[in-house]
């Protein structure tokens, strides 16, 4: 049986160092702790949709060292000028 943690409404934003950092961080520690082998973001992974935040959220996962399937929820979308971005930072394949 795969164990699978699923992570929602994280809504990380682009400033570093946040309170937010600190409960992600510890979310992705004790998925691995707890055996995780896959890891799902269910949405509203940035707190506004921007690019920085994407990569923030993507650096974080691949950190990791799990699999990971992301989906987009409706803060992705929030800024319309950066959602290509912010799509292309999370769901691009990452090439080795």
């Amino acid at each position: 049986m795969t164990t699978i943690a699923l992570l929602a409404d994280i809504h990380l934003p682009d400033r570093e160092d946040t309170v937010k950092d600190l409960v992600w961080d510890w979310a992705l520690a004790e998925a691995r702790r707890q055996g995780a082998e896959l890891l799902v973001g269910l949405g509203d992974l940035t707190s506004i949709g921007t690019s920085k935040a994407a990569r923030r959220v993507r650096r974080k996962l691949e950190a990791t060292g799990l699999p990971f399937v992301l989906s987009p929820g409706n803060a992705e979308f929030r800024s319309r000028a950066q959602t290509a971005a912010v799509l292309h930072a999370l769901y691009t394949p990452r090439r080795h």
